[in-house]
């Protein structure tokens, strides 16, 4: 296998036949691990695809065990399963239509425009956890007050002006 292209199909069927069993215990172990069936396929074929990418980088002859090749690729796969889904978190809605309406409507150098911009801008670089993103958003951006806010979240009024004012101070801070 050392010496054939990985392109060849038969090399990655006999690399893939020779990994079976080890990539086979690391689904087995997603799914006792009580992962949807949907997403256990998707993980299967990010499984393989990544064993079939270590096979392709050559590593150095005598590193290669099978074990080996299917750690690194387990890795790989739980850090891209990771990487995506932190990336699908921090793209989550804060705002429903009306205030996306409201937003829109708005002149563009408004402070509701700019409220909104930074509230977002926080929240993508991490300086705002969606608890905090949220009751900035109802609160500067929407107009809601306190109590109409933790009713929308469901928590108390006094954790909304908790939040908001950990949340300002914060934004204040960086």
């Amino acid at each position: 296998m050392a010496t054939a292209p990985l392109g060849d199909g038969l090399v990655a069927e006999v690399g893939l036949a020779v990994l079976a069993p080890g990539l086979a215990r690391v689904v087995g172990r997603w799914a006792r691990a009580g992962v949807d069936p949907v997403d256990l396929a998707d993980l299967e074929a990010d499984l393989v695809t990544e064993a079939l990418a270590v096979l392709r980088e050559r590593p150095a002859p005598g590193s290669v065990a099978a074990g080996w090749v299917v750690d690194r690729a387990w890795d790989r796969a739980r850090k891209r399963r990771r990487r995506d889904r932190t990336r699908e978190a921090t793209h989550c809605p804060l705002d429903d239509t009306v205030i996306a309406a409201q937003v829109v409507a708005a002149p563009a150098d408004s402070k509701v425009v700019v409220a909104a911009g930074v509230v977002v801008d926080a929240f993508r670089a991490g300086r705002l956890g969606l608890g905090s993103a949220q009751v900035l958003w109802l609160t500067g951006v929407a107009g809601c007050s306190c109590p109409e806010a933790a009713a929308r979240l469901g928590v108390a009024a006094s954790a909304v002006r908790q939040r908001r004012s950990r949340a300002l101070r914060s934004l204040a801070a960086a």
